[in-house]
């Protein structure tokens, strides 16, 4: 009988606990976010930007994408390693986006274009640059990654 009392007394100290603090304001689960890992250079994605990540997840790196008449070195010759490295890294979006800046939106169309996986490079592309942004802006150190 002292157990069932005991676990009675416990059930309703739970409930009480758990209704007195839905009535208290609490933080936003993405400002959490923000506050423990954005230090890192890890900020909270949408869920269109999440959409563009799992998309770019589906690279087979094929090259296909490359653009072989591009100069040696040039952003167009290298946006298999954009997707790979956009997809992989949040923190080093900084880095990447200052590898790919001379990027032109017109190649990245049609590297876009010759995916055979359909890879969104152009959104990748801007979700980098908007993401290094969003860093730049929160003066977060730079990413050793």
């Amino acid at each position: 009988m002292k157990g069932r009392l005991f676990a009675l007394f416990l059930l309703g100290f739970a409930l009480i606990k758990t209704l007195l603090l839905m009535l208290l304001p609490r933080r936003s689960p993405l400002r959490v976010f923000d506050e423990r890992y954005g230090v890192e250079g890890i900020l909270a994605v949408t869920a269109e930007e999440h959409a563009i990540l799992i998309g770019a997840s589906r690279c087979i790196a094929c090259g296909r994408c490359n653009d072989d008449r591009a100069p040696s070195g040039a952003p167009e010759r290298r946006v298999m390693d954009l997707v790979l490295q956009g997809v992989r890294s949040l923190p080093g979006f900084r880095r990447t986006a200052v590898e790919f800046e001379g990027l032109r939106l017109e190649a990245a169309r049609q590297a876009e274009s010759r995916c055979p996986v359909g890879v969104p490079i152009v959104a990748l592309h801007e979700l980098v640059r908007g993401h290094a942004r969003r860093q730049n802006e929160l003066g977060l150190a730079p990413s050793r990654a």
